[in-house]
């Protein structure tokens, strides 16, 4: 008797796998609708922090199609304002760029990359104390 009621619970939830899958897979395909993260790696090569200030270098590998990055920000940081970055496929682009912060820059903060009508993109920085180049 019970092994013929657990196979009767089986044969009815593998008839619902199909069901189930198919609700799923159409809930995934809508979720993918609009803009996505553009299809890019981007690493920190260095984010040193001096006072209040804080330089990042960022390499880009593109993905996919071009890539034009044309902002960069920071919550509650000021960031200096720069040329569009080209990255094509299989092209590395290296950028360099300066935050200045209110208050001294928290351990960890999140830049956020635009790359304009294609999207944008976010990576996590903790940066060192040191010394900034180009200053005294």
């Amino acid at each position: 008797m019970r092994i013929a009621f657990m196979s009767r619970a089986l044969r009815n939830i593998r008839g619902l796998g199909w069901p189930v899958l198919l609700l799923i897979w159409s809930a995934q395909v809508s979720a993918h609708d609009g803009l996505h993260a553009p299809d890019m790696l981007a690493r920190v090569v260095a984010a040193v922090q001096q006072g209040n200030r804080v330089a990042v270098t960022l390499e880009l590998t593109g993905l996919g199609g071009p890539l034009v990055l044309v902002a960069l920000s920071a919550p509650g940081a000021r960031a200096a304002p720069i040329a569009p970055i080209y990255v094509n496929f299989a092209e590395d682009a290296r950028i360099t760029t300066h935050l200045t912060f209110a208050a001294p820059p928290p351990a960890a903060f999140t830049l956020s990359l635009d790359f304009g009508p294609v999207g944008a993109a976010e990576i996590a920085v903790m940066p060192v104390p040191g010394q900034l180049a180009g200053t005294d």
